[in-house]
Parts: structure tokens; sequence; C-alpha cells
């Protein structure tokens, strides 16, 4: 499944977690979403805030508290390679 920046995706399989081997962090979750908005977003950090519904001030909030600076940058960096 392609996840493009601007399309919601309401697939049902696409949160499918097992809990078998006890509870999952939530830290953790809200971690792989944000990195994959970003990543969506190509690094930028208003669209990716638009994308999960959070103000952009919000979003820089939680990218320091949960140490997503590298993977912004990354981002930011490969969307500036593909221009």
């Amino acid at each position: 499944m392609r996840i493009s920046s601007n399309t919601l995706v309401r697939d049902p399989d696409a949160l499918r977690y097992d809990f078998s081997g006890g509870p999952l962090d939530i830290d953790q979750l809200e971690r792989r979403f944000l990195i994959e908005a970003i990543k969506a977003a190509r690094g930028n950090v208003s669209k990716a805030a638009r994308m999960v519904g959070l103000n952009r001030g919000a979003l820089r909030y939680r990218i320091e508290r949960l140490q997503l600076e590298g993977v912004l940058d990354e981002a930011s960096a490969r969307a500036s390679d593909a221009d």
C-alpha cells in the first residue's frame, strides 16, 4: 500500500499490532506514526502537522520530546536531493 502525503488511509489492516508479547509503549506508537508523517511530508513540518491533525507548534513539541530532529533533517535532505 502506498500512502501519498495528501491521502487519508482508512485501512483497518494498516493499524494492526501484535499484542501477544505484552503491552506496546504508546510513545513508540506515536514515534512511528510521526516518522511516517514527516517522511510523507518530505520534512515539511507544517504539512506533516496538517496530515496528523496538529498545529505546527504541537508537532514541533512532539518532535523535540521524541527526539525526532534527525528524522526531520534526513527527510528534508532527501527532499532537497530529489528536487
